[in-house]
């Protein structure tokens, strides 16, 4: 029974924080705000999170779990580049759809000007760097990726498109379709993988 109320205080901390942190953005939130709309103490608040960046993270990590546990569609026939595609392409409309592009922006903004606080950008957890990795020494075993480059190194760059893709379309005041224009933009990015 305590766990369960703990729980749910937990859930009512970050639906809270989240409806905060989607009004007026990440850094112009307090945790006293987040403890005043969640109807509990500073003490509570604390006792489940040491900040407002612990509980972001969370969140995060939250998000990522719910688009693990809702992508177990296997794509087995389709070719390595189209697997690594559509993995993004997933992780994209996720992203559009799950957490949208105001707390993204807030993600971005809070990790540039406080570095310290924030552990990692979307698309930067182990999980989805693993994945890539495995499906580029797939994509290079069949010839399909160049070997010059080690598989890690390709991941890395690849991330670093999607960062930027994530960028822009932040910056784009929604004229940037992420999960259209951001896979259009990845297949590109993809294509000249293997064309090198």
């Amino acid at each position: 029974m305590r766990h369960k109320k703990s729980l749910e205080t937990k859930y009512r901390i970050s639906q809270c924080a989240l409806d905060l942190f989607a009004q007026s953005g990440i850094m112009d939130i307090s945790v006293e705000e987040i403890t005043e709309k969640a109807q509990i103490s500073k003490p509570t608040f604390y006792y489940h999170y040491s900040s407002k960046y612990e509980l972001l993270n969370e969140m995060i990590h939250r998000y990522d779990d719910e688009f693990y546990g809702n992508s177990s569609v296997s794509f087995e026939s389709r070719s390595v580049e189209m697997q690594l595609c559509d993995l993004l392409e997933k992780g994209f409309v996720f992203i559009q759809e799950k957490i949208g592009v105001r707390l993204i922006r807030e993600f971005y903004q809070s990790g540039l000007s406080d570095r310290t606080s924030l552990q990692g950008m979307p698309f930067d957890g182990d999980r989805i760097f693993h994945e890539i990795v495995t499906l580029v020494e797939e994509a290079q075993a069949q010839g399909v990726f160049p070997p010059e480059r080690s598989a890690r190194q390709i991941a890395e760059y690849t991330l670093c498109a999607v960062n930027g893709i994530l960028y822009t379309w932040c910056a784009s005041d929604n004229s940037f379709d992420l999960a259209t224009n951001g896979t259009v933009c990845l297949k590109l990015f993809i294509k000249g993988i293997c064309a090198t």
